[in-house]
Formats: structure tokens, sequence, C-alpha cells
């Protein structure tokens, strides 16, 4: 029974604890939420304040990488070539047409030997080649060789090798003779080398870098497959919508231009900085995750989330503290109300309350003073009362002597009516009395006036007989 009483009671706190009706509850939640709701404004401009200038400072430092690193591989790619020019300009075996193949090749061997390439060649200006490992093959197609028969120096996409199926990339200059092309120096290094460059860019913790042809197909990746397929997003965007945002960047890239953007690639949100590598025509990208990216931010969110929790707990505290010194004179003012709605003006408010100099002693000030009004008026109307119970009592008695006097006079009233009621018959009499003598004073009447007329009539006859 004791722990059903403990457990009706503690449900009746927490109703009394859930009950909005009280002013402290309300004025909790109320500041309960403000605080959530700013908190949650503030957490939110502060979060995306912090990821626009995250997001505004990567940007610069990915363009800031890939610049770099596209100005790294202009470098390495530029310094291949001016060791090529060196020796094609300086080594006079290899300028004289006349110096036999097996001399050229020989310098050749020795230099690919010292730059580490795999293989070089002396190629004719029919296109035949001769290559350091004995190889004879026609280049003559080759993109890169009439480039340097136009007495340009090239470089080559990873391609296919003319003697295996290993990708090379190709770096030829024109070798002059009299002031004409008379032959074309290449040196083929492992295409590879490209990738390994571009693999050891780090961004991040899975950041990476990649580099495109002229025409967009993929010339060095951390991918392999990539490379040896020669990918190309751009025309497989014309097959998958998917791929279009990555497809519109390296357009951009292609056509030479630096800048950033954000693609979606195999689900996942990735942001990009590109470069143009030197006059190659190739460029150079920078990618990062923008999961990694945000990852920086997860540590605000719990600290905006923490912050919100303490601040909404200290609010709550806060409030409760406000809202029981409001609630709680207020709640002691509208039980003396009870009270003096049951009659009961004797009770006034403390001097906790009264000596307050804000709205709720002012309430507390002026509650006792309605108190003590009411209680004056009530003591008057008493003391009325009374007066009025005495006055009332006296007229009490009066009322009954007049009561009495007015049966006096009521029988008296009985015995006049009774003799006015003889009266009136004696009178009634009386009249019918003096109607006969009335008409019996007429009749003699009548006869006197005939008397006296009989009466002159016989003085009239006297008169006549004297």
């Amino acid at each position: 029974m004791h722990q059903e009483k403990q457990c009706c009671c503690l449900s009746e706190n927490e109703m009394e604890w859930m009950n909005l009706k009280s002013i402290s509850n309300r004025l909790m939640v109320f500041i309960s939420v403000v605080i959530l709701v700013l908190c949650l404004g503030l957490g939110f401009a502060a979060y995306q304040g912090s990821t626009a200038a995250l997001l505004s400072q990567t940007d610069e430092l990915l363009q800031e990488i890939a610049e770099t690193a596209a100005a790294e591989a202009t470098l390495a790619l530029d310094k291949q070539l001016t060791s090529l020019e060196t020796l094609a300009a300086s080594n006079p075996v290899l300028q004289n047409p006349q110096a036999p193949m097996a001399d050229k090749l020989a310098v050749l061997k020795a230099e690919a030997k010292r730059g580490g390439h795999q293989r070089m060649w002396y190629i004719m200006p029919d296109g035949k080649a001769y290559a350091t490992d004995g190889r004879t093959v026609q280049a003559q197609d080759r993109e890169y060789f009439q480039a340097a028969l136009q007495g340009k120096k090239a470089i080559s996409e990873p391609i296919p090798s003319k003697t295996d199926d290993s990708m090379v990339v190709a770096f030829t200059v024109p070798v002059m003779s009299g002031g004409k092309v008379s032959a074309v120096i290449c040196a083929e290094r492992d295409g590879n080398n490209l990738s390994s460059f571009t693999n050891e860019i780090k961004i991040g913790q899975t950041g990476q870098a990649y580099m495109l042809g002229k025409t967009g197909n993929t010339i060095a990746h951390q991918s392999k497959e990539l490379v040896l397929n020669q990918d190309n997003t751009i025309e497989a965007a014309q097959q998958d919508a998917a791929l279009a945002p990555l497809a519109e960047l390296e357009q951009k890239m292609i056509a030479g231009k630096k800048g950033t953007g954000t693609y979606n690639y195999n689900g996942e949100n990735r942001y990009m900085a590109y470069a143009p590598v030197g006059d190659t025509g190739w460029s150079l990208a920078v990618t990062i995750p923008e999961a990694e990216l945000l990852a920086n931010l997860t540590g605000l969110k719990v600290r905006i989330a923490l912050f919100t929790l303490l601040a909404i707990i200290l609010g709550i505290i806060v409030a409760a503290l406000l809202g029981r010194r409001i609630a709680q004179p207020i709640s002691m003012a509208a039980e003396h109300c009870e009270n003096m709605a049951a009659g009961d003006f004797s009770q006034t408010m403390p001097d906790k309350y009264t000596s307050m100099q804000d709205e709720v002693g002012v309430l507390a000030r002026n509650f006792n003073l309605i108190s003590e009004n009411v209680s004056k008026m009530l003591l008057e109307v008493q003391n009325d009362t009374q007066g009025m119970l005495a006055f009332s009592q006296e007229l009490s008695a009066s009322g009954e002597n007049i009561a009495s006097t007015m049966q006096e006079v009521s029988a008296s009233t009985e015995e006049i009516a009774a003799g006015l009621e003889e009266v009136s018959a004696a009178s009634e009499e009386i009249n019918a009395s003096g109607g006969e003598i009335v008409e019996a004073l007429g009749i003699l009447n009548q006869k006197s006036v005939d008397g006296l007329q009989e009466a002159r009539e016989m003085e009239k006859r006297a008169i006549d007989l004297q």
C-alpha cells in the first residue's frame, strides 16, 4: 500500500511537472524553446559560415595545389625535352647524316642509360625508326614524329609501344643539319611515370590527382586500368547522364582553363581544382571527397550540440528559479483569493513579497491593501447591520402596537358601521314620511289657494252688494 501510495504521489508530481497551466512550467517551456531556437539558429549559421569558409579555403588550396603540381609536371617534362634538345644540338654524330647508324645508336644508348629512358630511337625523315635495342619500326603515323619533323619538340600521351604492349610516353626533338630537319630523336619513358607523379600528390587522406590528355583521355591516375583503357569521361557522359557534371569540368580542362568545381562520382560528392600542364595540351586535376572535407566540421557540430544542451539546461534552471519567484506569490495570492471568496479576509501576503520592488511586490502590496480595505468595509457593514437590527426590533414592537390599535379601530369601525346602518334605515323611513307630508302640504296649499280665491270672490260680491 505504501509503495502504491508513493507511486501515486510520484505520478501526481510528474503530472504537476507536466502541467502547462502552471506559470513556472510554461515559462520553462517557453525559455527552453527560445534558447533551443536561438542555439539552433546560431549553430546553423555558425556551421554554414564555417562550411562556406572551409569550402572557400579548400577551393583556394586545391587550386594552388593543382597549379603547383601542374607547374612541377611541366618542369619535369621540359627537363626531358631540354636534355634531348641539348643532345641533338651538341652531338656531331647525330647531326651528321653520313655517320653510321651504329654510331648514332651508340650515342643514344648511352643517353638512354644516363637519362633512365626505356629506349631511344633515331628516326629518319621517311619515318623509319631505329631503336637502341635493335628494333626497327615505321613511325610516320605518329603525331609526335610529324610535329618534330616540322621542327617542333613534342610529347606524346601514354600510348602502346610499337614494340610491345607497354604504355610509353615519347619525347621527340628534331635534329637540325644545315638549317633543316635531318632526323628526329625520340626517348621512350615508362607511361606509368605520369601516374607515379600524380600518385605522389597527397590531398588529405583520400584525395587524389589525375591527368587528362588533349582529347580527354585519362593519361595518369591511381587506377592503371583507366590509363590502359584510355578512359574518356567526356565520351562516356554521352551514354551516362550521371557523368555529365564531371564531363563538363573535364571539357574545361582540355580547353586549357583553370578553376574549381564539384561533381558526383560513384555516389560520392567530390571537390576538384584543375590547371593546364604547360603547352602540352594536358591538364592536371586534384580532387577530394566532400565527406572528408567536412569531417573537420564534425567537432564543430558536436560542440554546437553540447553548447545547445548546456544552454537549454541552464535556461531550464534559470526559468525554474524565475518561474518559482513569480509563480509562488501569484499562487499564494490565488489561494488567498479563494479564502476571500469563502469569506476569510484575515490572511495577508508575507513581507518577503511585499518588500519586492518589482511587479510582484506591487501585486502583493495591493493584495494586502485590498484585503485591509475589504475587512474595514465588512466591519462597517457589520456595525451598520447591528444598528439596523436594533432599529428593526423597535420597528417590530411599534408594529405590534399599531396592530393592536388597528384591531380596536376595526372594532369601533364595525360599531359605527352598525349605527350607520340604523341611521340609514331611519333616514329611509323619514324620507318616506317626508314624501307623504309634502304631498299633504301640496293638497293643503292647493286648498288654501282655492279658499283664498273664494274669499276674494266673496269680498268682490260683498262690495258689489253695497
